[in-house]
């Protein structure tokens, strides 16, 4: 029974002109052919890839039949050439195909030849790279080979258009920076870990993450956070506006362009795929007791928090803004104030 649900759901992508990879936790899947349907929902390009929960959620634009807002860019410094993977400025000398790698993962691999330059996709499900615990994530990988006679300057960019369930406007969320608003840019040592998106930021129930640094993956020199239409029109040489408020979420991961000797290969892998956090997870609600105030009134504000995770959590501080145009009157003992942040040093939380 088992095997004859699989082959009729496997058969069923193929003659959508798809080809997926996918189990309990993850969903990754390939066009296999170009089909401009006038629909952002079905339209297709040859090589591109979209990622979706098991269940059926998004975790990038355009899951399960969208597959063209998320591509790869190859830029040949040599040629002052840009082209985008599966384009018409190369040729397949393998067309997506999926199998197993030496560890029995599940991946999709094509590659495409372009100025005789060699680009090989390779889309696998792996162990989480923080924990190893769940194959809930996707390895983004590609082999760069110079299959010319003298040396060549390449690099590459992963446009990955997020969108989480139905939000296209994800948030995200950087270690240390918090949540991204506005168009923000990082590079060499400032490049972060990780970044995470979210389909809301106060109660979200979808989480996918960008893994630039764990396990095998090769952290890029520069991250872009920042409006998808923007990206997409300008495929690398990108100027960020700090002022300027997203209104579709999409990140930039580049590597610099760099030195190819004849028949030398490079490889760039990044992770896309639902986090796994382990250890100490803090959990907060903050809650007033009253949505509308007249000028005089006073407000009330708790702020309930706990140790959601599976280790205890150290040196917890949980601080908060007063609003503007408020004067504080009293707080929980324990409390600091600077200017209008106040906060409190909680010390350890067990699990």
């Amino acid at each position: 029974m088992v095997k004859k649900i699989f082959f009729l759901i496997l058969s069923v992508i193929i003659c959508n002109n798809i080809f997926a990879i996918f189990n309990s936790f993850i969903d990754c899947r390939v066009a296999t052919i170009s089909q401009d349907t006038g629909n952002d929902n079905t339209r297709k390009y040859k090589g591109r890839f979209v990622i979706g929960t098991a269940t059926g959620q998004n975790l990038l634009f355009g899951y399960p039949d969208g597959i063209w807002s998320s591509y790869t860019t190859i830029k040949i410094d040599t040629d002052n050439v840009l082209v985008i993977y599966g384009d018409n400025n190369g040729t397949f000398i393998q067309d997506p195909l999926d199998g197993f790698d030496a560890n029995g993962n599940s991946t999709n691999t094509s590659i495409w030849l372009t100025n005789n330059i060699q680009i090989t996709q390779q889309l696998t499900i792996v162990d989480n790279p923080r924990t190893g615990k769940n194959k809930d994530t996707i390895e983004i990988k590609y082999k760069i080979k110079n299959n010319r006679a003298t040396n060549v300057s390449v690099g590459l960019r992963i446009m990955l258009d997020t969108q989480l369930g139905t939000n296209d406007n994800s948030p995200i969320v950087i270690q240390g920076v918090g949540r991204i608003t506005t168009e923000h840019d990082w590079a060499g040592a400032q490049v972060p870990d990780a970044w995470l998106t979210l389909d809301d930021y106060f109660n979200p129930v979808i989480k996918a993450e960008g893994n630039l640094t764990s396990a095998s993956a090769t952290k890029p020199d520069r991250l872009i956070i920042g409006q998808w239409n923007f990206l997409n029109a300008n495929a690398w040489d990108y100027t960020v506006n700090p002022s300027y408020e997203i209104t579709d979420t999409a990140a930039g991961m580049f590597w610099n362009p760099v030195n190819f000797a004849p028949n030398q290969e490079r490889t760039f892998i990044m992770y896309y795929g639902i986090p796994d956090v382990s250890g100490a997870e803090l959990g907060i609600t903050k809650t007033a007791n009253a949505s509308l105030v007249n000028y005089g009134d006073t407000i009330s504000y708790n702020i309930i928090y706990s140790n959601i995770g599976d280790a205890n959590l150290s040196n917890l501080i949980i601080w908060d803004t007063i609003p503007w145009n408020t004067t504080f009157v009293d707080a929980y003992p324990g409390y600091n104030m600077i200017n209008n942040i106040i906060y409190w040093n909680l010390g350890s939380i067990t699990n």
